[in-house]
């Protein structure tokens, strides 16, 4: 019996010791894991100016896409170099009043990241600069590094050949700094030498630009460093006037503004790209008569405002999108000047329909045709092939030499085609085509071009739909590039139809007449004297009423068109299906877009499982907040800054599923495109303006972080692998100790 306890307490002394041991080096194993995880920082820089310059009512991403251009670069002790994004705290910001403003700013590190001895991280504050645009600013300045360069940031100013710095010191003259070559003005701001001011002077800066000046900047030089003492405004008591010739009184010559560029989208897409291309294009105009772009004469960048009314997002066709050049602010265009119409083209089609039916010249080498192009790049490449017929021969497969299939439609390169000659293009992929496109090459153009919904084979008609017929029959109209003629009987008793050739363009063109709704409205007009007369009855805003739609206009709005008596104002509010509303308003025959902080009220019916919990979305589809619903009077309320159209969307809520404190956003329900059912909708006239360059717009590129590197898994494993060891060597050492007791 005792030779059993002693063998049982050697067991168990045994089995504790192994237990520990084995607690022990897994703690050890973790913390050589963890050990070959840390990465130790030595040294962090901040990449990028903490100085920034943004519009007046900038969206709240857009700024935070500008905060994004800072980076902390941190070094790590094997020399590997890492960028991050600080996460900024923008709360404070006024983006809707011109100032200065702090951004606060905290770096978020990876796990196992360490600072190594001596070394903290930078305090991050941001100077952002809200101006509006026209008005350049130098409230704000940073040091280019490495440099004696003290840059002033403003928002883009295509003139900026034509602004002069002037700068005096210790309220001595005035001296121009552009003119003795210490400063020079570019698009993005004042870039300053500091070999110009005087230690322990103060001095006095501003910059003048065609269309005014800026405030005086009162500072002070001390050693090397600048310091603000007021920004106010003042002008200067000598030296010469700044250049006012603002107008525009030539062209760029040679200019080509017909096809300027062509995009494709199936139905209902989203095309932010194509908006985004139409403000990106420009031309150019001088101040001078004869057009010239020089250092002491430098052209203007004209921008071209689009009127894409016409678009019909959910009907297939090719559209045409004129434009008109705009001046920038400040600047006009001369009596003599002739101002050519720019046009570019939009082609809706099907995804299962592609279709090869219009183009630009992105080059004059080479001419693109845009498609929707699902269909045709799930094809291998070898069952794509695009062939050319030249004078009605043979058809040619010049899918090597001649032209190549993108991943948003074909192009085809010029040096494939001959001058006068007639021509027809086709692209086939597997047993199926997009059509003919035939069209003359006279002068390095494509002249004459025409759609034919037909293949190498032969012309396919797909007949009209018979309620477009019989709307022509109705109307007892002849057919609009095709003949849609009565349908008869002959004497064997079948029907007959005499469907013609007639081609896509002219198909889609005569549907989008008949089969689009007929809305018309008047809107409410309103004189200067009648405003005045509305406002003393009605307060601090004056109330617009159509269609059980309301939208209350505000004192300081209408006071600040500053209509005469006899001059009037324009309010339109069109639904064009429930819960969609589209305001409108004019001033002097001019179309208005911030109409300040706006309340408008429509008209609402719940449905059944709503909850009245509903969000308002604008055209771009985003968040402007959320409606307050009136369950009473059957009505929702919202505010808005801008005209355009806006809807409402009902929110789903489960508050079961959430819990009942801390909750500060209410979860979005996003729509999803279902099925082929288009609603034709008209899209408001977009204004393109050259300092709106779409904020749309892109987005900014994100800096990868680096996954800190792990601890090899071949070493944890063996590490893994030792305990388990120890623990047999243990339990056999037992095993031969008990054998030899007994």
């Amino acid at each position: 019996m005792r030779e059993k306890q002693i063998h049982k307490s050697a067991f168990s002394g045994a089995a504790g010791i192994l237990l520990l041991l084995l607690v022990i080096l897994s703690v050890s194993s973790q913390a050589w894991a963890r050990e070959g995880q840390i990465r130790r920082i030595v040294s962090v820089s901040i990449q990028g100016p903490l100085v920034l310059a943004v519009p007046k009512d900038i969206e709240a991403s857009k700024l935070g896409e500008r905060l994004t251009e800072i980076k902390v670069q941190v070094v790590y002790e094997n020399g590997e170099k890492e960028l991050f994004s600080p996460i900024w705290e923008t709360g404070r910001i006024d983006i809707q009043r011109v100032g200065l403003y702090e951004a606060e700013g905290r770096l978020s590190l990876p796990e196992y990241t360490i600072l190594g001895e001596g070394v903290s991280l930078p305090e991050l504050r941001a100077v952002v600069s809200v101006q509006k645009w026209g008005e350049p600013q130098i409230s704000s300045f940073y040091m280019l590094e490495n440099t004696d360069l003290c840059v002033f940031p403003w928002l883009s100013y295509p003139a900026s050949g034509k602004m002069e710095a002037w700068l005096s010191r210790d309220n001595g003259e005035w001296e121009c700094l552009t003119e003795a070559g210490t400063a020079s003005c570019y698009e993005d701001g004042l870039y300053m030498s500091t070999q110009c001011l005087r230690n322990a002077s103060v001095h006095r800066l501003l910059v003048g630009y065609p269309a005014g000046q800026t405030k005086v900047l009162r500072f002070l030089y001390w050693d090397g460093a600048i310091q603000v003492l007021s920004y106010e405004s003042g002008s200067m008591e000598d030296g010469p006037a700044i250049s006012q010739n603002t107008e525009i009184l030539s062209l760029e010559p040679d200019m080509d503004t017909e096809r300027v560029f062509a995009y494709a989208a199936a139905p209902g897409a989203d095309l932010r790209e194509f908006y985004k291309a139409l403000a990106e294009i420009g031309f150019k105009g001088s101040t001078e008569e004869s057009f010239c772009d020089t250092e002491q004469s430098p052209a203007i960048h004209l921008s071209v405002r689009w009127d894409t009314s016409g678009i019909y997002t959910n009907t297939p066709g090719v559209y045409l999108v004129q434009g008109t050049l705009k001046a920038p602010e400040g600047y006009s265009f001369g009596e003599g000047v002739s101002l050519p119409s720019v046009t570019a083209y939009l082609s809706i089609q099907k995804t299962e329909e592609p279709r090869m039916n219009t183009y630009y010249a992105p080059d004059k080498d080479s001419f693109f045709f845009p498609m929707v192009m699902d269909k045709i790049n799930a094809k291998q490449k070898d069952e794509v092939h695009i062939f050319l017929r030249e004078n009605e021969k043979e058809w040619k497969d010049i899918t090597e030499e001649g032209a190549r299939t993108e991943e948003s439609g074909m192009t085809l390169k010029a040096c494939v085609l001959k001058m006068g000659s007639s021509y027809e293009l086709c692209l086939e992929y597997g047993e199926e085509d997009t059509g003919i496109y035939s069209f003359d090459f006279q002068e390095g153009k494509l002249e004459n071009g025409k759609y034919i919904w037909a293949g190498r084979d032969g012309i396919r008609v797909t007949p009209a739909p018979e309620s477009l017929i019989q709307k022509i029959e109705e109307e007892n109209t002849a057919a609009y590039g095709y003949t849609a003629g009565n349908t008869s009987s002959s004497a064997s008793g079948s029907s007959t139809s005499s469907y013609q050739y007639y081609t896509w363009e002219d198909y889609e063109k005569e549907k989008k007449k008949y089969t689009q709704k007929e809305e018309t409205t008047s809107g409410i007009t309103y004189t200067g004297s009648k405003i005045a007369e509305l406002l003393k009855e009605q307060g601090e805003s004056v109330a617009f009423e159509e269609n059980g739609n309301i939208v209350y206009l505000t004192k300081n709005f209408l006071e600040g068109l500053g209509l005469g008596a006899d001059e009037t104002v324009e309010v339109t509010l069109e639904s064009k299906e429930e819960r969609c509303l589209r305001l409108t308003v004019k001033a002097r025959g001019a179309v208005v877009s911030d109409i300040g902080e706006t309340t408008v009220t429509m008209p609402l019916t719940l449905q059944e499982g709503e909850e009245g919990v509903f969000q308002v979305l604008a055209e771009d589809e985003s968040i402007q907040g959320e409606a307050t619903v009136d369950m009473e009077l059957g009505t929702a309320s919202f505010t808005i800054s801008r005209t355009g159209e806006y809807r409402l969307e009902a929110v789903e809520t489960s508050w079961e599923d959430f819990p009942t404190e801390g909750i500060s956003d209410i979860p979005v329900i996003e729509d999803e495109f279902q099925g082929e059912e288009f609603m034709d909708e008209e899209p408001e006239n977009i204004d393109f303006s050259e300092n709106e360059l779409l904020e749309m717009d892109s987005e900014s590129e994100e800096v990868k972080d680096e996954s800190p590197k792990t601890f090899p898994e071949f070493n944890k494993r063996f590490l893994l692998f030792i305990p388990a060891v120890l623990l047999g060597v243990g339990i056999l050492a037992l095993i031969l100790r008990r054998k030899k007791h007994k």
